[in-house]
Formats: C-alpha cells, sequence, structure tokens
C-alpha cells in the first residue's frame, strides 16, 4: 500500500516547510525589530537626551513623560507590542507599558543576559530568540544601544522592542494550514488508494469467480462427438 508512505512524505514535508517558514519569519521580525530599536536609540543618542538619561530618577518626572510619550508614539506607530528603556542593570527607564515604573527590575530580561551584555559591552544590536513564557505567550525582543557621546561612545542605556501578537497569530495560522493541508491530503490519498484498489481487485474477484463457475460444472455426462 503506496499511502502509509505517501502520508509519511507528506508529513516531513510539511514539517519542513514549517520549520522554513518559521525561520524566515522570524528572521525578518528580527531585521524590523532591530530597525525599529536602532531608528529610536539613534534619536536619543548623543545629545540632550542621552545626558538626560545619565541623570534620571523618579524626581525628573517632566523628562520621565517625555520618555514614555516617545516609546508610546513609537509603538503606535509601528505596531510592535511594547518599546521601552532600560539601563545596564536590567532596570526600567522609561516604557510605554503604563503598569512599569521606573526603575522596576525587569527580570524577564535575565533569558537574554547575554544578547543584553552584547549591548552594552560593544555598543551593538542584537535580537533574542523566539521563546515562550511559562504562560504560554510567545516573546521576541530587539535591542539597541543608546549612546551618551564619542565615536562609538559610552552606552548608557538601550532601547527595548518586543514583537506584536500578530506575528505570532501568523505563525499559527500558517500551522494550522500546513495540519488541514496534510488532513485533506491523507483524505484524497485514502479516497484515491481505495478506488484503485477496487479497479485491480474487481476483475481479479470476477475471474476467481468465473474459475469458480466453471469448476463446479460437471463433465461426466459430456458427450463427445464421434466420427
Amino acid at each position: 500500500m503506496f499511502v502509509v508512505p505517501t502520508l509519511a512524505l507528506l508529513a516531513m514535508y510539511g514539517a519542513g516547510a514549517y520549520v522554513v517558514a518559521r525561520s524566515g519569519l522570524e528572521a525578518e521580525l528580527g531585521r524590523r525589530l532591530t530597525s525599529i530599536g536602532q531608528t529610536l536609540a539613534a534619536d536619543m543618542s548623543y545629545g540632550l537626551t542621552a545626558k538626560q538619561i545619565t541623570r534620571l530618577d523618579a524626581s525628573k518626572e517632566r523628562t520621565l513623560g517625555r520618555l514614555r510619550e516617545t516609546l508610546e508614539t513609537a509603538r503606535d506607530a509601528t505596531g510592535v507590542r511594547r518599546v521601552f528603556l532600560f539601563d545596564a542593570e536590567l532596570k526600567s527607564l522609561a516604557d510605554s507599558d503604563a503598569d512599569v515604573k521606573f526603575g522596576e527590575r525587569l527580570y524577564a530580561l535575565d533569558a537574554d543576559r547575554m544578547e543584553v551584555g552584547r549591548v552594552f559591552e560593544d555598543g551593538s544590536v542584537s535580537t533574542s530568540v523566539l521563546f515562550s513564557g511559562e504562560d504560554g505567550t510567545r516573546y521576541k525582543y530587539a535591542y539597541a544601544p543608546v549612546f551618551l557621546d564619542g565615536e562609538p561612545g559610552e552606552v548608557v542605556a538601550a532601547v527595548g522592542v518586543e514583537a506584536s501578537a500578530s506575528f505570532f497569530a501568523l505563525l499559527s495560522n500558517f500551522a494550522s494550514g500546513l495540519a488541514l493541508f496534510g488532513v485533506f491530503a491523507g483524505l484524497l490519498l485514502a479516497a484515491a488508494a481505495a478506488w484503485l484498489a477496487r479497479r485491480i481487485t474487481d476483475p481479479v474477484n470476477a475471474l476467481v469467480e468465473a474459475a469458480g463457475r466453471l469448476g463446479a460444472v460437471s463433465y461426466t455426462h459430456l458427450t463427445l462427438p464421434t466420427t
């Protein structure tokens, strides 16, 4: 029966297609998040904003409010889930999420210690791998450095950009579409196999029945012609 190996090949093809598509989509998402972070970080670097960031504390309400407004504007304009500013100790400096307060420890970034470390040590941009939290929510971040002055300059903070839920919905829909295609293809193959089997077995069964009828004929009283 060719159905089982064909279904196995289809399953392998579907899994491979999902892996390749997911990798491509994730890479494209990383580039998009990085571009957003770099643009925002560049606007904050080498100027008054960078100097103000070095002197930030909870009493600088106007500066904090302006930074938060900038991050919220960037979030709304780009459609990402969240944009935030943090220091080397992974403490929040400003956040588009109003529930995150100044100075609050961002424990979620502990998973990206290596990526964040490169931002503050080398002044390079980085992205996290796509991962799922304990609640099943998927996350992906990009990080870009904010420089104080000079070339390359001291990194005084980093901009973090979190992917929107729409990307993860796209991945889920793609996986569901592949699964539905696999089910449809399996049913189609099963129907084709059943049809082909009948095309082969029906003539054979008819031949067996005919042979049976011939075997049941009595030849004892058969009169042969004489010459």
